[in-house]
């Protein structure tokens, strides 16, 4: 009888040994998985198209005469044509206007919004600026916001843009730049100049 428990505790002894054995065989196994990532950035391109230009300008025997262009100009792709047509020869007078209708286009990757912002160049006299009234408009949802150059030279901006523009889509808006008709102030402009860049922003939309 105590041969017996002998036997049978050696038998237990023995396939424990083979459990770990086998348990470190196990270990042995490895598996690796690998994925290549390819990454490529998006881009942000526009592009600025103005569809038409209505002009009330000074005419050579002195009157006022409003003329229409219909001619499509693409301005991001470089050119010497001043957006309102305004030649270096030309005067302004009370009751001037210039109104470009505008298209921006979304040719890039991402949902983008626009803001407009006036940069003075040459001349700060602000006699002149204070009859400059800038006017824009959303032309599909007739929004208007207008300003005195001198009183702020920026509408909109790129915490709130005037609007969005989803890829492959495109806003169409119009601007216009008048020389207001201010009884007893207009005098006060006279041969004064004022030479001012008109810069469309387009930013991506973060959030």
């Amino acid at each position: 009888m105590k041969t017996k428990k002998i036997i049978i505790t050696s038998c237990l002894m023995i396939f424990s040994c083979l459990m770990i054995i086998c348990a470190s065989t196990f270990a042995l196994f490895t598996e690796k998985i690998s994925m290549t990532q390819h990454l490529q950035a998006g881009h942000l391109t526009v592009s600025l198209e103005r569809e038409k230009l209505i002009t009330k300008k000074l005419q050579e025997d002195g009157t006022l005469k409003e003329e229409t262009n219909t001619d499509r100009i693409d301005f991001s792709k470089g050119t010497d044509e001043n957006l309102f047509g305004i030649k270096d020869a030309d005067r302004v007078v009370p009751g001037c206007q210039y109104n470009a209708s505008l298209k921006l286009n979304n040719l890039g990757d991402v949902a983008i919004q626009y803001y407009i912002e006036i940069v003075i160049q040459k001349g700060n006299e602000t006699e002149f600026l204070n009859q400059l009234q800038f006017t824009y408009v959303d032309t599909k949802t007739q929004t208007t916001k207008t300003s005195i150059l001198s009183n702020g030279l920026q509408i909109g901006s790129k915490e709130e843009g005037l609007g969005q523009i989803l890829k492959n889509e495109s806003a169409e808006f119009q601007v216009q730049i008048e020389f207001v008709n201010q009884e007893g102030e207009n005098n006060e402009a006279m041969n004064q100049e004022v030479e001012f860049d008109l810069i469309v922003h387009a930013v991506q939309i973060s959030n």
